[in-house]
């Protein structure tokens, strides 16, 4: 008999407070690493759209195609 207890835990986006912008970005790459891209976007507490940016990003692996996300965004922002 299996024991084990789970607990959903809900993930999603949250508004930010009014006056601020929140920045979302991602990065992902293929299992094989052959294609790999990031983007991210600013919305504001009304979740209203402001910019955003999408780019194709060298050969990489997961990690590796993060940071141009952050960067990029931190850029935006």
């Amino acid at each position: 008999m299996d024991t084990r207890h789970t607990k959903t835990i809900y993930i999603g986006w949250k508004y930010p407070q009014k006056g601020w912008v929140k920045l979302t970005c991602d990065g992902a790459c293929k299992e094989n690493g052959d294609l790999s891209g990031c983007g991210g976007l600013l919305r504001d507490a009304n979740v209203i759209w402001i910019k955003c940016f999408v780019r194709k990003i060298d050969v990489c692996d997961a990690l590796y195609a993060e940071m141009p996300s952050m960067y990029m965004g931190l850029k935006l922002a």
